[in-house]
């Protein structure tokens, strides 16, 4: 079933309508993602034309909106628990309720049993918005499903630790699987108080919190009651800002941009993306479902957003303003919530004045395509570096901007480019794709920065370097944008500056000059914690554990320190960054000693580092941990001198093993008092040493002077003894005569 294009209605009718009709569905295209013609006719049979219940069998979200305790349980998988409150159920999937990137399952208040929830199960390789989750747990706003709690438990079906979301269940299930085979009556002045009004709300109080939704879209709208009164906007936390959501709901800045480069943006976002659902649900169809994501962008650019969704549909003139200034294109004139209310209390908005746009005196070709905007051209040279390059040292880019676009500025800087690339022929300044990045920048300054397959607003980097580092996609681009400030060309070809953006640029000064170190605690680890606070430690060795604070660190290392080879160090880069990058106190001495190239002095440091952990987190004992680190101090207790020390320090590691304590073991391997100990012990025996030496050198000299000492004592001594003998042979001789 498809739905015909919207009929005009008769004069006693009152209302426009969408009628179900046997159209094929070749007819209604659609962009990934985006609902079909017959998604929405079910969405909203049954739901405009009374305010009564829908007595028509329930939908399959329905069913499973009403699934009690009491529904058949998979076997062999027992209930997890969540903070020992919720019971979630791993064999009780609510595929109604899934994202694109979580599964939903059926979830239990062991306090209050009779209320109706349901959990999400995050992907563990996907960074969450972990900032906008603790913003709104707890939090009942209006038009948002309530997120009653969040916390990792251990899955059995990922067989890892995961993050897991409790909501409320929406009883009247999925928005676009309401079920209904009768013809549908849209009345448009309806549209306001059962769509707008209720999902204003929801952005207003997001708005209160700091937060964007950023995941606005008709596949995520449910129906809070059974009687399907209430709509709500669903999940928005389980993935990056706007990770789920098809390109044509999206600003053209936005939409160019990967969906993991997107960044949480702004009120007037989510104004936008409302607009774009409305166009939505009034045309009954998506009008640029036929369009590839690049031939959509190009006619937003080419024609506006407003005109090329709307240009070709019969929207009513009730809603024409508010959508006109909802999709604006210039965030300036974009209507914001004031605007929105006060049209929707009855009081008139001064109307957007239309504003085509500018229309180059000749076009560019570029890769067999004639552009008319700097927009998209940039997007296309972004994805065609090598053609772009010499279209760019050619000459042609700078003509066309300075003669067909009255661009003097930035045909200057495109001048300027190419003779700073030539400078830097064979250097990495030289290279074509930081030349093509710097210059796409120039020439479409608010688009995304698109370098190496990579496609990012600034703001929307953190999530970029998530994304590729849990993928291991694409890491050493994301890792030359850091090293080489790759963001600077968007930062230099700002207009304006608001606090936020200076912000940023401060922040990628910041990271620029980490990503430079190459020690331990530094590098693109520390810029992975420092950009997602909420992503937990990605070391091979806790990866499973989910470990996403600071305090959970040492007990996740002691939990596998049993099923670990011995020799493998408890620290590695990813634990030591995530250490600097959460833990609130100095640790650059001990981040020093862990990357000296001598074993001694980085097992110290290794050992001084987790001590200090335990110690100011105050965390209990540490069997596991102690024992692991125990068994790599050899090479720590050799640095001491003594004999007689060492064999102590190495008698004393068991018992202090045994109470699991690091603070004790670093005591016993580094104490000042025994270390000064050693020390003099050491320089005594020194000294006595060298005395004794120099009483043998004073007797016998050096080897020269001894060797010819020797010498004339052997002779002197052999003389003496012949003379000796001589005498005693003359004295019996004479002694036998006289006999």
């Amino acid at each position: 079933m498809a739905i015909a294009p919207q009929k005009q209605a008769p004069p006693s009718s009152g209302a426009p309508t969408l009628e179900v009709s046997s159209a094929s569905e070749e007819t209604q295209g659609t962009l990934s993602g985006a609902p079909t013609a017959e998604d929405l006719a079910q969405a909203l049979a049954g739901v405009w034309e009374s305010d009564a219940p829908d007595t028509s069998q329930g939908s399959k979200a329905e069913t499973a909106a009403n699934q009690t305790a009491e529904a058949p349980r998979a076997t062999g998988l027992a209930p997890c628990a969540l903070k020992d409150r919720y019971n979630l159920f791993p064999g009780m999937a609510l595929h109604d309720f899934d994202t694109p990137s979580a599964k939903a399952y059926h979830a239990e208040d062991n306090r209050n049993p009779e209320r109706n929830l349901y959990v999400l199960i995050c992907n563990p390789a996907l960074p969450i918005r972990q900032r906008e989750l603790k913003a709104v747990t707890g939090s009942a706003l209006r038009g948002l499903i309530t997120v009653i709690d969040h916390g990792p438990v251990e899955w059995p079906l990922f067989e890892q630790r995961a993050m897991a979301i409790v909501y409320e269940r929406p009883m009247g299930g999925r928005f676009l699987d309401a079920s209904s085979k009768r013809k549908i009556k849209i009345n448009e002045y309806e549209i306001p108080r059962k769509i707008i009004a209720p999902l204003l709300a929801s952005l207003n109080d997001l708005a209160e919190l700091g937060v964007t939704h950023r995941n606005i879209r008709l596949e995520n709208l449910y129906f809070l009651d059974k009687e399907r009164h209430q709509l709500v906007l669903g999940d928005f936390v389980s993935a990056p800002p706007g990770y789920h959501q098809p390109a044509v709901y999206e600003p053209v800045t936005r939409a160019m941009a990967m969906p993991s480069g997107r960044g949480s943006g702004n009120l007037g976002i989510d104004i936008y993306t409302l607009g774009v659902l409305l166009v939505f649900l009034l045309v009954g169809r998506n009008p640029m479902g036929k369009m590839t994501d690049e031939e959509m962008i190009t006619s937003k650019c080419e024609n506006g957003s407003y005109a090329a969704l709307c240009g070709r549909e019969r929207i009513p003139m009730t809603i024409l303003e508010p959508l006109r200034g909802m999709l604006s294109d210039d965030p300036d004139e974009r209507w914001d919530l004031n605007a929105i209310e006060l049209w929707l209390n009855g009081q008139k908005k001064t109307p957007i004045q239309r504003r085509p746009v500018p229309k180059p005196k000749t076009r560019i070709n570029f890769m067999g395509k004639d552009h008319k905007t700097t927009r998209t051209l940039a997007f296309s040279m972004g994805r065609h570096v090598s053609e772009a390059a010499q279209l760019i040292k050619d000459g042609k880019l700078e003509v066309w901007l300075r003669q067909s676009l009255d661009m003097g500025d930035r045909a200057d800087a495109v001048t300027a480019a190419i003779a700073h690339a030539k400078v830097n022929d064979g250097r990495f300044e030289g290279s074509d794709d930081y030349f093509v990045c710097k210059v796409c920048a120039m020439i479409d300054p608010n688009a995304p920065l698109l370098y190496k397959g990579l496609s990012f607003l600034p703001e929307g980097f953190g999530y970029v370097l998530g994304v590729s580092v849990l993928f291991e996609e694409n890491i050493q681009a994301a890792s030359e944008v850091l090293h080489h400030n790759i963001a600077a060309f968007w930062f230099a070809s700002q207009t304006h500056f608001p606090s936020e953006t200076l912000g940023m640029n401060k922040s990628f000064q910041s990271l620029m000059s980490l990503i430079k170190i190459n020690e331990m605690g530094f590098g693109i680890e520390r810029c992975l914690y420092e950009l997602l606070p909420g992503l937990p430690c990605q070391s091979p060795l806790i990866k499973t554990a989910y470990v996403t604070e600071i305090e959970g660190l040492l007990p996740a290392l002691d939990d596998v320190a049993n099923n670990t080879e011995t020799q493998t160090k408890p620290i590695d880069r990813h634990i030591a960054a995530f250490i600097a990058a959460r833990f609130k106190h100095d640790i650059s001495p001990h981040l020093k000693a862990l990357s000296d190239p001598k074993e001694e002095t980085a097992t110290i440091g290794m050992l001084s580092l987790l001590a200090l952990v335990q110690w100011r987190l105050k965390i209990p004992t540490l069997f596991g941990l102690s024992s692991w680190i125990g068994g790599q101090l050899g090479a720590a207790i050799a640095t001491y001198h003594s004999r007689a020390t060492r064999r102590k320090i190495e008698q004393a590691i068991p018992s202090l093993v045994r109470k699991g304590s690091l603070p004790e073991l670093f005591d016993l391997i580094d104490n000042i008092d025994k270390r000064r100990s050693d020390i003099e012990g050491f320089e005594e025996a020194k000294s006595a040493f060298f005395a004794a030496e120099k009483e043998i050198l004073s007797l016998i000299g050096d080897d020269e002077n001894g060797t010819q000492k020797a010498q004339q004592s052997g002779e002197h001594f052999t003389a003496m003894f012949a003379i000796i003998v001589c005498l005693i042979a003359s004295s019996i001789i004479l002694m036998v005569k006289m006999m």
